[in-house]
């Protein structure tokens, strides 16, 4: 299998990453946002299959697998197993709350194409911090050595779209800080409002 650099290889982070990941009691808002829509669109059954990538301690994977979902997560430092990102086709594949910790511009364009062409989900679910841009900030080096890029919701946009190759797809906001790029299948039934 052969995976690129910014899946196996923490050695060209510039902060520590891995301190930015969380323990969650409850779910993650952007998986709410989604569970919330799919009970009232049915849009997704319980048995589909999701990769959450950049997982963290994996909390969101194992409520997700509660509700029925089949669910596995890859995470660089808290849960290393690439076993779970051979070439398969997972219907739903998220990116929570990560592209924003990365330092390099490059990498966050090639992490965000990497994982819609090598995956080919139905839907991407994608998702920023935006708690610098609050404060005014552009980005900053936390005290703990951490790394937080601001986007604005225009920047966020056009850094996804940015990312993807020209193809049919759906770009849909859930607010200033969740994005959802979707095939063709939901083409008449989008997923949220933009």
């Amino acid at each position: 299998m052969n995976l690129p650099y910014f899946v196996t290889s923490m050695e060209h982070w510039t902060s520590k990453r891995q301190k930015t990941a969380i323990h969650r009691k409850k779910l993650s808002a952007p998986f709410q946002k989604l569970i919330s829509h799919n009970i009232s669109k049915s849009l997704l059954l319980p048995n589909i299959s999701i990769l959450d990538y950049a997982c963290g301690f994996g909390d969101d994977v194992k409520s997700l697998q509660n509700m029925g979902f089949q669910t596995v997560g890859y995470d660089a430092y808290h849960c290393s197993n690439t076993s779970f990102l051979i070439p398969r086709k997972y219907e739903v594949v998220s990116c929570l709350f990560c592209i924003n910790v990365i330092e390099d511009e490059r990498e966050r364009e090639e992490l965000i194409n990497w994982l819609w062409t090598y995956f080919k989900p139905e839907l991407l679910l994608l998702s920023i911090r935006n708690s610098v841009s609050k404060k005014g900030l552009k980005e900053v080096r936390t005290t703990i050595g951490t790394y937080q890029q601001a986007f604005t919701a225009k920047e966020f946009r056009q850094l996804v779209v940015a990312s993807l190759p020209d193809e049919d797809y759906i770009l849909t906001s859930a607010g200033s800080e969740v994005l959802f790029v979707s095939t063709k299948k939901y083409k008449d039934k989008p997923l949220f409002a933009t």
